[in-house]
């Protein structure tokens, strides 16, 4: 094309590899095209180096045991949750993760930490469900000496605790307002005070949160802070069911099962998989991981319960019982008698 200096500077800018005026050699045209070409295959070789090496951060920190269950699955669903965890890990932002109950929300909260430069620091997990209103706060925040009758010394709250390292809030919609007001507080300035104090203390802690709920909903009818919702939410992370990732079934349950124990006779989860009637109908394995465990172990009492009835049954073809007398023999004797 002919054109000018900023015509060539616009068009640079817009992302075109070289500019060419007219009239141009044929020569400059194809060096052109071969520098682009250049350029594109450099640019998937370093696509595919940097994918490879989040896969081999995914399997180094998946495979970790510290501080619970290692983050097990090799379905597409779940290698993509963990891609999206790889990935926050590395920065401070705020995480929230979405799903139903038992599908991995701490598991994964456990491998943010593994993963993030805050490793080496404590994660302290807490269910707000499982706490009432008066002893979440009290949990967090904890007080100083003479904050209320009996409390003799100071205490340090989990915030505290978790210093250097992770908070994970689990079902962090439960919270009351006057606890997400002081949780919100601790994410805008970073400060906090313990029940019945005057120092602000320093929040050095990075937050991750959970819900099995729709939090957007919570917020709509009032019932959670809008402005919490955004300091949680810089991240989303969607965890699929189980149901929806079914490959990871045989891989969750042999975990499962190596847990309970070793020393317990039992063939291999596929064997026990096949041989359990009604397995792929069955909701509870299609609905979590939690429930994946109580299968496993009502897998492994059915092997042993039908192990047991082979085994007395051949006793029993054998006329032999646990004395390990032969007793036809025992008969025929007495008849001769």
């Amino acid at each position: 094309m002919h054109g000018d200096i900023p015509t060539s500077v616009r068009a640079i800018k817009a992302g075109a590899l070289e500019f060419l005026t007219k009239p141009y050699a044929d020569g400059d045209l194809i060096a052109a095209i071969e520098q682009g070409l250049a350029r594109a295959e450099r640019s998937q070789a370093e696509a595919r180096a940097r994918e490879e090496r989040i896969d081999a951060r995914i399997q180094s920190v998946a495979a970790g045991r510290e501080g619970g269950r290692p983050a097990i699955g090799q379905s597409t669903e779940w290698k993509g949750v963990l891609r999206q965890a790889t990935q926050v890990a590395a920065t401070e932002t705020t995480v929230l993760r979405q799903g139903e109950s038992g599908t991995g929300k701490e598991v994964l909260a456990r491998f943010i930490h593994r993963a993030s430069p805050r490793r080496a620091g404590p994660l302290v997990a807490i269910n707000c469900a499982a706490l009432p209103d008066h002893l979440l706060e009290s949990e967090l925040f904890r007080y100083e000496r003479g904050a209320f009758t009996g409390a003799q010394q100071p205490k340090p709250g989990q915030i505290e605790l978790a210093s250097g390292g992770v908070l994970f809030l689990d079902e962090v919609i439960e919270m009351s307002a006057a606890a997400q007001a002081k949780l919100l507080g601790v994410l805008q300035e970073r400060e906090f005070q313990r029940l019945g104090g005057t120092r602000l203390l320093r929040a050095n802690v990075r937050v991750i949160t959970a819900t099995n709920r729709d939090l957007r909903e919570a917020v709509a009818r009032g019932a959670f802070r809008e402005d919490l919702y955004y300091r949680l939410r810089v991240f989303d992370i969607q965890i699929p069911p189980l149901r929806e990732r079914t490959r990871d079934i045989p891989l969750l349950i042999e975990a499962f099962l190596q847990d309970i124990g070793r020393a317990i006779s039992r063939p291999p989860a596929s064997q026990l998989l096949a041989s359990y009637s009604g397995f792929q109908g069955r909701r509870a394995i299609s609905e979590a991981p939690r429930d994946t465990s109580h299968l496993s172990q009502r897998l492994c009492r059915l092997n042993t319960q039908r192990s047991a009835r082979r085994s007395g049954a051949r006793q029993h073809a054998h006329g032999r019982h646990d004395d390990g007398r032969d007793h036809r023999r025992d008969e025929e004797i007495r008849g001769q008698a």
